[in-house]
This record gives structure tokens, C-alpha cells and sequence, in this order.
């Protein structure tokens, strides 16, 4: 089955400067090319999974991985994602990663393929910028759902039509650490 990838053509690329053309990644395989900016970049792309990693970021503890991973479970309509475009060790700033622009993409391209995305399921470890987001604003005396709508998730999950399901963020524990877990709902 041919993927609709249409959903990537809005995805930020200038030759030989940012972003990701989306167009050169293979359905079938592991796909590996540079990226406009010349960095080299792994990535596939499925009917129920899109990955894009940046190569020489792999032997970065795992926090500090640039990447761009999305899920959708058909059962019940939810995609995950994992993005992480942002670190402290060089380059802080991914030129070609834009988190915002993959989301919506993102959706849309599961909407094309797979069926209409119901739920978002976000997970946010202690070193992300959505963990300190929510702490800081609970600190200064939000409620913890009020908090999670004003991190930067919440704003862009809000801003595609999505609201959060659960009263409060669950805190999980994954590998013996503490993980936020949200659930936004359409």
C-alpha cells in the first residue's frame, strides 16, 4: 500500500539551510540522507509510525537524542509522541527539527493512513522542557491540570482541538524514574 505523505508538505525545508524533506524518506526501509542543513539523518515512516532521528546524536545520553518519533494505536485512536529537538550539548537548537510543524503533520498523515486521531497521549521525563513547565507553574500555585494545558504541549494539543481527559497528570515510573504522563482527548 502507497502512504499519503502530502500531510509532510508543509514540513519546514530550505535547500541547503533547515528543515527535512520528508519526501525522500522510504516507506519500506530505513532510510539515510542529510538533512537541508547537512546533518545526517535516519528515519522511516509506516502507516502507524513516523521516525526521524539525527545520527550523529546517537551517542548522546538518551535526553539529549534529537529525534522526532510518533505512534498511532488504531485500538483507540491515540498517537504518542517522542520529540526532543532541543539539548544542552551541541547544536542546542536542531536547525532542522521543528516540533510543532512534525506534530500537526504528524496527525494528519495518521488521519490519511490509519483513521482519525481521538487522543494524545504525551509522556515527559524530569529533563524535559513540559516536566519543568508543569512543576514551575504548579509552584506558583496553578492546579496541576490548568499547568499541563499551559505547557507547551497543552498549548499546541488546545490549539489542534484537543483538551485534557485526565483531572490530574499521572506520574508514572519508567526505569526507576519519575515520568508525567498527560492524555488529551478530541
Amino acid at each position: 500500500m502507497s502512504l499519503n505523505l502530502e500531510a509532510f508538505s508543509n514540513y519546514p525545508h530550505v535547500p541547503g539551510l533547515y528543515g527535512i524533506d520528508f519526501a525522500k524518506l522510504s516507506s519500506t526501509d530505513r532510510g539515510q540522507w542529510r538533512s537541508e542543513s547537512g546533518r545526517k539523518i535516519g528515519g522511516n515512516i509506516f502507516k502507524n509510525l513516523v521516525v526521524v532521528v539525527d545520527e550523529d546524536s546517537r551517542l548522546f545520553p538518551r535526553w539529549e537524542r534529537r529525534q522526532l518519533y510518533a505512534t498511532y494505536i488504531e485500538d483507540d485512536r491515540t498517537v504518542k509522541f517522542n520529540l526532543q529537538t532541543v539539548g544542552k550539548l551541541p547544536p542546542k537548537r536542531h536547525k532542522d527539527f521543528f516540533a510543532a510543524a512534525f506534530v500537526e503533520s504528524v496527525i494528519s498523515f495518521f488521519e490519511a493512513n490509519s483513521g482519525p486521531v481521538r487522543k494524545w497521549e504525551s509522556e515527559w521525563l524530569p529533563e524535559s522542557d513540559n516536566y519543568r513547565e508543569l512543576y514551575e507553574l504548579i509552584n506558583q500555585g496553578l492546579s496541576a491540570p490548568e499547568s499541563a494545558r499551559l505547557t507547551w504541549t497543552g498549548q499546541l494539543a488546545t490549539k489542534l482541538g484537543f483538551d485534557l481527559v485526565e483531572g490530574e497528570p499521572r506520574l508514572d515510573n519508567m526505569n526507576g524514574k519519575p515520568m508525567i504522563t498527560c492524555l488529551f482527548k478530541r
